[in-house]
Protein backbone atom coordinates (compact mmCIF):
# COMPACT_ATOMS: atom_id res chain seq x y z
CA UNK A 1 0.00 0.00 0.00
CA UNK A 2 1.54 3.47 -0.98
CA UNK A 3 0.55 6.81 -1.06
CA UNK A 4 2.02 10.19 -2.32
CA UNK A 5 0.71 13.46 -2.27
CA UNK A 6 2.77 16.75 -3.53
CA UNK A 7 1.64 19.81 -2.79
CA UNK A 8 3.63 23.18 -4.02
CA UNK A 9 2.74 26.74 -3.44
CA UNK A 10 3.97 29.98 -4.48
CA UNK A 11 2.71 33.42 -3.06
CA UNK A 12 3.20 37.05 -3.93
CA UNK A 13 2.58 39.94 -1.39
CA UNK A 14 2.65 43.69 -2.92
CA UNK A 15 1.32 47.30 -1.14
CA UNK A 16 1.45 50.30 -3.08
CA UNK A 17 -0.20 53.18 -2.50
CA UNK A 18 -3.63 52.38 -1.72
CA UNK A 19 -3.57 49.45 -3.10
CA UNK A 20 -2.89 45.68 -1.82
CA UNK A 21 -2.56 42.76 -3.91
CA UNK A 22 -1.73 39.40 -2.63
CA UNK A 23 -1.98 36.44 -5.14
CA UNK A 24 -1.01 32.36 -4.54
CA UNK A 25 -0.92 29.37 -7.27
CA UNK A 26 -0.82 25.95 -6.47
CA UNK A 27 -0.12 22.84 -7.62
CA UNK A 28 -1.18 19.79 -5.88
CA UNK A 29 -0.45 15.56 -6.97
CA UNK A 30 -2.21 12.50 -5.29
CA UNK A 31 -2.24 8.93 -5.61
CA UNK A 32 -3.13 6.38 -3.87
CA UNK A 33 -2.02 2.41 -4.98
CA UNK A 34 -3.31 -0.54 -3.19
CA UNK A 35 -1.82 -4.31 -4.07
CA UNK A 36 -2.95 -7.40 -2.84
CA UNK A 37 -1.35 -11.08 -3.06
CA UNK A 38 -2.40 -14.04 -1.02
CA UNK A 39 -2.55 -18.14 -1.05
CA UNK A 40 -3.58 -20.46 0.61
CA UNK A 41 -2.82 -24.38 1.07
CA UNK A 42 -5.09 -26.65 3.84
CA UNK A 43 -3.92 -30.41 4.18
CA UNK A 44 -0.66 -30.05 4.07
CA UNK A 45 1.25 -33.50 4.31
CA UNK A 46 4.04 -32.13 6.30
CA UNK A 47 4.87 -28.68 8.87
CA UNK A 48 6.66 -27.44 5.37
CA UNK A 49 4.69 -23.94 6.32
CA UNK A 50 4.81 -21.56 3.08
CA UNK A 51 8.05 -23.13 2.08
CA UNK A 52 5.99 -25.86 -0.07
CA UNK A 53 2.51 -24.94 -0.69
CA UNK A 54 2.12 -26.82 -3.47
CA UNK A 55 2.31 -29.89 -1.53
CA UNK A 56 -1.31 -29.23 0.04
CA UNK A 57 -4.60 -31.13 -1.11
CA UNK A 58 -6.54 -27.60 -1.84
CA UNK A 59 -4.18 -24.62 -2.88
CA UNK A 60 -5.77 -21.15 -3.81
CA UNK A 61 -4.38 -17.55 -4.27
CA UNK A 62 -6.04 -14.32 -5.09
CA UNK A 63 -4.99 -10.59 -6.12
CA UNK A 64 -6.00 -7.40 -6.19
CA UNK A 65 -4.80 -4.14 -7.16
CA UNK A 66 -6.60 -0.48 -6.97
CA UNK A 67 -4.93 2.68 -8.10
CA UNK A 68 -6.77 5.81 -8.19
CA UNK A 69 -5.00 9.51 -8.13
CA UNK A 70 -5.87 13.46 -8.30
CA UNK A 71 -3.99 16.09 -9.66
CA UNK A 72 -4.93 19.87 -9.54
CA UNK A 73 -3.96 23.26 -10.27
CA UNK A 74 -5.70 26.79 -8.51
CA UNK A 75 -4.78 30.02 -8.67
CA UNK A 76 -5.87 33.06 -6.74
CA UNK A 77 -6.04 36.91 -6.31
CA UNK A 78 -6.71 38.97 -3.77
CA UNK A 79 -6.79 42.85 -4.67
CA UNK A 80 -7.82 45.65 -1.59
CA UNK A 81 -8.21 49.34 -2.37
CA UNK A 82 -8.09 51.96 0.53
CA UNK A 83 -9.21 49.08 2.96
CA UNK A 84 -12.78 49.35 1.97
CA UNK A 85 -13.05 47.54 -1.00
CA UNK A 86 -11.76 43.50 -1.19
CA UNK A 87 -11.90 41.76 -4.43
CA UNK A 88 -11.13 37.46 -4.73
CA UNK A 89 -10.81 35.81 -8.24
CA UNK A 90 -9.75 32.00 -7.90
CA UNK A 91 -9.64 29.62 -10.50
CA UNK A 92 -9.38 26.03 -10.13
CA UNK A 93 -8.82 23.17 -12.49
CA UNK A 94 -9.03 19.53 -11.12
CA UNK A 95 -8.25 15.86 -12.90
CA UNK A 96 -9.86 12.61 -11.38
CA UNK A 97 -8.35 9.08 -12.68
CA UNK A 98 -11.30 7.33 -11.70
CA UNK A 99 -13.84 9.26 -14.17
CA UNK A 100 -14.49 8.79 -18.06
CA UNK A 101 -10.85 9.84 -20.10
CA UNK A 102 -12.65 12.68 -21.69
CA UNK A 103 -14.35 13.33 -18.70
CA UNK A 104 -11.41 13.58 -16.25
CA UNK A 105 -10.79 17.25 -16.35
CA UNK A 106 -13.00 20.04 -15.07
CA UNK A 107 -12.32 23.83 -13.90
CA UNK A 108 -14.10 25.41 -11.23
CA UNK A 109 -14.25 29.32 -10.95
CA UNK A 110 -14.87 31.26 -8.19
CA UNK A 111 -15.16 35.35 -6.94
CA UNK A 112 -15.76 37.49 -4.49
CA UNK A 113 -16.70 40.88 -3.76
CA UNK A 114 -16.74 42.82 -0.13
CA UNK A 115 -17.18 46.45 0.22
CA UNK A 116 -16.40 47.78 4.03
CA UNK A 117 -19.43 50.49 3.84
CA UNK A 118 -19.14 50.94 7.54
CA UNK A 119 -15.85 53.12 6.62
CA UNK A 120 -17.67 55.45 4.27
CA UNK A 121 -18.29 59.15 5.59
CA UNK A 122 -22.16 58.97 4.62
CA UNK A 123 -22.54 55.60 6.97
CA UNK A 124 -20.74 57.48 9.82
CA UNK A 125 -22.57 60.65 9.75
CA UNK A 126 -25.48 58.04 10.76
CA UNK A 127 -23.80 57.43 13.66
CA UNK A 128 -25.53 54.30 13.90
CA UNK A 129 -23.26 51.42 12.73
CA UNK A 130 -19.43 50.38 13.98
CA UNK A 131 -19.47 48.74 11.31
CA UNK A 132 -21.17 47.57 8.21
CA UNK A 133 -20.03 45.17 5.43
CA UNK A 134 -21.74 44.12 2.36
CA UNK A 135 -20.83 40.53 0.72
CA UNK A 136 -21.05 39.03 -2.46
CA UNK A 137 -19.80 35.77 -3.92
CA UNK A 138 -19.85 33.23 -6.52
CA UNK A 139 -18.28 29.64 -7.03
CA UNK A 140 -18.42 26.21 -8.27
CA UNK A 141 -16.85 23.45 -7.00
CA UNK A 142 -17.02 19.74 -8.05
CA UNK A 143 -17.04 15.79 -6.16
CA UNK A 144 -15.48 12.49 -7.75
CA UNK A 145 -15.95 10.60 -4.96
CA UNK A 146 -16.89 7.07 -7.09
CA UNK A 147 -15.00 3.88 -6.85
CA UNK A 148 -11.63 3.62 -9.04
CA UNK A 149 -12.53 1.74 -12.08
CA UNK A 150 -16.28 2.49 -12.21
CA UNK A 151 -16.08 3.29 -15.88
CA UNK A 152 -15.36 -0.56 -16.97
CA UNK A 153 -16.85 -2.84 -16.82
CA UNK A 154 -16.24 -6.24 -14.08
CA UNK A 155 -16.12 -10.19 -14.37
CA UNK A 156 -16.48 -12.73 -11.84
CA UNK A 157 -15.45 -16.13 -11.57
CA UNK A 158 -18.05 -18.25 -11.76
CA UNK A 159 -18.92 -22.24 -13.22
CA UNK A 160 -20.66 -23.18 -16.19
CA UNK A 161 -23.00 -26.45 -16.49
CA UNK A 162 -23.12 -27.90 -20.32
CA UNK A 163 -25.82 -30.36 -18.77
CA UNK A 164 -22.71 -33.08 -17.90
CA UNK A 165 -22.25 -33.78 -14.32
CA UNK A 166 -19.17 -31.98 -14.17
CA UNK A 167 -18.60 -28.42 -14.06
CA UNK A 168 -16.91 -26.32 -16.42
CA UNK A 169 -14.94 -22.58 -14.98
CA UNK A 170 -15.64 -19.55 -16.71
CA UNK A 171 -16.33 -15.48 -16.26
CA UNK A 172 -19.52 -13.73 -16.01
CA UNK A 173 -20.17 -9.83 -16.28
CA UNK A 174 -19.64 -8.69 -12.19
CA UNK A 175 -20.87 -5.03 -13.04
CA UNK A 176 -21.66 -2.56 -15.57
CA UNK A 177 -19.12 0.14 -16.32
CA UNK A 178 -20.35 3.22 -17.13
CA UNK A 179 -18.24 5.14 -20.12
CA UNK A 180 -19.61 8.86 -19.30
CA UNK A 181 -18.89 9.23 -15.97
CA UNK A 182 -18.40 12.72 -15.16
CA UNK A 183 -17.70 15.19 -12.30
CA UNK A 184 -20.57 16.73 -9.79
CA UNK A 185 -20.87 19.86 -10.02
CA UNK A 186 -22.02 22.56 -7.22
CA UNK A 187 -22.61 26.20 -8.22
CA UNK A 188 -23.62 28.79 -5.34
CA UNK A 189 -24.44 32.44 -5.05
CA UNK A 190 -24.31 33.82 -1.70
CA UNK A 191 -24.81 37.46 -0.53
CA UNK A 192 -24.01 38.85 2.89
CA UNK A 193 -24.28 41.46 5.34
CA UNK A 194 -22.48 41.82 8.57
CA UNK A 195 -23.31 45.13 11.15
CA UNK A 196 -22.08 45.75 14.36
CA UNK A 197 -23.35 48.67 16.77
CA UNK A 198 -22.50 50.00 19.98
CA UNK A 199 -18.67 49.61 19.59
CA UNK A 200 -19.54 46.12 18.38
CA UNK A 201 -20.94 45.25 21.29
CA UNK A 202 -24.15 43.90 19.24
CA UNK A 203 -23.59 42.55 15.99
CA UNK A 204 -25.49 40.74 13.49
CA UNK A 205 -24.66 38.68 10.35
CA UNK A 206 -27.22 38.06 7.50
CA UNK A 207 -27.01 35.40 4.51
CA UNK A 208 -28.95 34.36 1.89
CA UNK A 209 -27.71 31.56 -0.36
CA UNK A 210 -28.63 29.10 -3.22
CA UNK A 211 -27.48 26.35 -4.05
CA UNK A 212 -28.02 24.24 -7.41
CA UNK A 213 -25.90 20.56 -8.12
CA UNK A 214 -26.53 19.09 -11.08
CA UNK A 215 -24.95 15.84 -12.35
CA UNK A 216 -25.71 14.21 -9.01
CA UNK A 217 -22.87 11.10 -8.66
CA UNK A 218 -25.62 7.92 -7.77
CA UNK A 219 -26.25 4.56 -7.54
CA UNK A 220 -29.44 4.50 -10.63
CA UNK A 221 -31.65 1.15 -9.90
CA UNK A 222 -31.60 -0.74 -13.20
CA UNK A 223 -34.56 -3.15 -14.21
CA UNK A 224 -33.84 -7.01 -12.74
CA UNK A 225 -34.22 -8.24 -16.35
CA UNK A 226 -30.26 -6.20 -16.77
CA UNK A 227 -29.07 -8.44 -14.58
CA UNK A 228 -27.62 -6.09 -12.47
CA UNK A 229 -29.23 -3.96 -9.40
CA UNK A 230 -27.71 -0.67 -10.14
CA UNK A 231 -24.88 1.66 -12.01
CA UNK A 232 -23.05 4.49 -10.86
CA UNK A 233 -24.08 7.60 -12.86
CA UNK A 234 -24.77 10.88 -13.19
CA UNK A 235 -28.36 11.73 -12.58
CA UNK A 236 -30.40 14.38 -11.34
CA UNK A 237 -30.13 17.37 -10.02
CA UNK A 238 -30.85 19.40 -6.48
CA UNK A 239 -31.29 23.19 -5.49
CA UNK A 240 -30.77 24.50 -1.84
CA UNK A 241 -32.01 28.11 -0.72
CA UNK A 242 -32.20 29.81 2.64
CA UNK A 243 -31.77 32.93 5.05
CA UNK A 244 -28.93 32.01 7.80
CA UNK A 245 -29.48 35.03 10.94
CA UNK A 246 -26.36 35.33 13.48
CA UNK A 247 -27.01 37.58 16.45
CA UNK A 248 -24.52 38.17 19.31
CA UNK A 249 -24.29 40.33 22.22
CA UNK A 250 -21.51 41.65 25.03
CA UNK A 251 -24.04 42.49 27.59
Amino acid sequence: WSTYTFDNQLTYNNTFGRHKINATALQSAYQNTYENYAIAALNLPYASLWYNIGTGGTVTARSSFTRNALESYMGRVNYTFNDKYLLTLTARADGASQLAPENRWAFFPSGAFAWQLGDEDFVKNLELFSDLKLRVSYGEVGNSNVAAYSTQAGLLATNYSFGVSSLAGGFAPAAIGNKDLKWERSQELNLGVNMGFLDNRISAVVEVYRRNTRDLILNQTLPTSTGFSSVVTNVGKVSNKGIEIMLNTRN
